[in-house]
């Protein structure tokens, strides 16, 4: 779930940030930033004062605008190697992560500012908000993958099995490829969230299981 680093620091008022090293190479004039890191002695997150990162070769540096697993913002700062990329400061990305464990072997996202590399990064088109786009660089890409991946045709049926973050983006993106949906879950609360935007039928597990039978 994303959330504000002012959210994240008035969650954390009552600790007391314990000194902590970083890996960070400081940008030149940016100061400091507030950045959540583990502690582990509180073995908590601890939001901290520390250094806005330099972009190194192919990387950007990154005003945050939404904070989670993945990340979306604003470029405010650019390697000379990606000035040729197609990107200017003030653009909207999205942006993923690398392929290591985040927060602990290499800086996560959960900071006023992140070093992004450029092949993880894309434009986002006036039609999405910046500020709700940090979802779409997790759980959207993976279910995308999941709808293209099964070669359905318009008109064909796909059951989806859930109705967390990745079952409700499944649906519309299926919805929206022109199939027919069916969606099973244990609970019929979520789809409440999704019914307004996708209309499908949906089943609880004992519907499913007499569906079968049929």
């Amino acid at each position: 779930m994303s959330a504000s680093v002012e959210e994240a620091a008035h969650a954390n008022a009552d600790l007391s940030p314990a000194a902590g090293s970083t890996r960070i190479k400081p940008a030149e004039g940016y100061g400091t930033m507030k950045a959540g890191s583990w502690d582990p002695v509180q073995r908590r997150v601890v939001v901290r004062d520390v250094p806005v990162p330099e972009p190194g070769p192919n990387q950007f540096l990154v005003k945050t605008a939404t904070l989670g697993h993945e990340g979306a913002g604003y470029i405010e700062k650019m390697h000379s190697s990606v000035e040729s990329k197609g990107y200017k400061k003030g653009d909207p990305v999205g942006f993923f992560g690398k392929q290591l464990l985040q927060g602990f072997t290499t800086d996560g996202f959960f900071a006023e500012y992140a070093v992004v590399d450029e092949p993880n990064c894309i434009h986002l088109p006036a039609a999405i908000d910046v500020r709700t786009a940090a979802v779409i660089f997790c759980a959207g890409i993976t279910a995308f993958h999941a709808v293209d991946s099964s070669e359905l045709r318009e008109g064909d049926w796909l059951a989806v099995v859930g109705a967390g973050g990745l079952g409700q983006i499944a649906t519309q993106i299926a919805k929206a490829r022109g199939c027919k949906l069916l969606r099973s879950t244990s609970t019929t609360i979520p789809w409440k969230y999704a019914r307004a935007k996708v209309q499908t039928p949906y089943s609880t597990p004992g519907q499913t299981k007499i569906m079968l039978k049929r």
